[in-house]
């Protein structure tokens, strides 16, 4: 898994939730031999800035500008976060402008291989909400909640396309280098409407086979990706016709950490199963980090 994430984007709002950010970013960041991290903040009016403490013009000397300060904080908090500096380099940039346009436009400059971004339970009003940006950003997402995560417990949703195994083989190689992470496989078994069959045989012997083809599926892949003779395989029927919300109650219930998954799966139109599932599972979140690869 050498060099995943070449290049790392961490959008900071100098809020509490920077610090596990740059928790996460450093864990990413070793885990995938990352080269650069660039740690951004996008104020909308250098002359408000939102997020501030009311104590913040005591930090610091009240004659510095205020995107200085702003820097200041930003390299205060690593200080502080960071028991000891990453493998890789970073950089602090400060930036003013419209918080979710320029923070496409760094991805695209910066060349970035994976943002990083957090996600709250009352959004403020810059428009830089994590399914926004996750829905649109050309790059890898990492989502970061509010509640303290690691990367002990992965989830990783199966559907049996291209993306989805490259999701489950990123999980191994973060298994690998972490030997405490454990992984479990999650495929949510499509169900044939009511009406469509005769009904026992939907509730009996045709729901039977579909689960069979599910397992034999699975065999057939692991048998191919080495280091899959540890995952532990979960299958479940898809009673809401939503897998996004069956993931998302799962990974809840259960308390993983990370729900790492593709972008796109079986689908003709690729922006319509982000729409209908990953976005689902971001749209319901509140305490697993989410990793959606590109």
């Amino acid at each position: 898994m050498k060099n995943s994430f070449p290049v790392i984007l961490a959008a900071l709002d100098l809020s509490v939730q920077d610090k596990q950010i740059l928790k996460i970013l450093k864990m990413v960041g070793e885990l995938t031999a990352s080269e650069k991290a660039y740690l951004i903040h996008i104020s909308p009016d250098f002359s408000v800035p939102e997020n501030l403490a009311s104590t913040y013009h005591q930090l610091f000397n009240s004659k510095m500008p205020i995107d200085e300060r702003m820097r200041e904080d930003i390299l205060q908090r690593v200080e502080e976060t960071w028991d000891k500096y990453p493998a890789f380099s970073y950089s602090v940039e400060v930036r003013e402008g419209k918080p979710y346009q320029k923070l496409l436009h760094w991805l695209s400059i910066k060349d970035a291989d994976l943002l990083i971004i957090g996600q709250k339970k009352h959004p403020g009003k810059s428009g830089l909400t994590a399914k926004r940006v996750a829905r649109t950003a050309p790059t890898s997402v990492l989502i970061v909640p509010e509640k303290e995560r690691s990367f002990k417990w992965i989830l990783v949703p199966m559907d049996f396309s291209e993306h989805s195994k490259k999701a489950l083989r990123m999980a191994i190689a973060l298994q690998e280098k972490k030997s405490d992470i454990s992984i479990t496989a999650l495929h949510i078994i499509e169900q044939p409407p009511a009406d469509f069959y005769n009904q026992a045989l939907v509730d009996s012997t045709f729901r039977e086979a579909l689960r069979e083809a599910a397992i034999k599926s699975f065999e057939k892949l692991f048998a191919t990706i080495p280091g899959a003779e540890r995952i532990r395989l979960e299958l479940i029927d898809n009673h809401y016709h939503n897998p996004g919300i069956h993931i998302q109650e799962f990974a809840e219930k259960a308390d993983f950490d990370l729900i790492l998954m593709g972008a796109q799966g079986h689908s003709m139109l690729k922006s319509f199963l982000f729409g209908s599932v990953a976005e689902a599972v971001v749209d319901k979140n509140e305490n697993q980090l989410i990793l959606i690869l590109r």
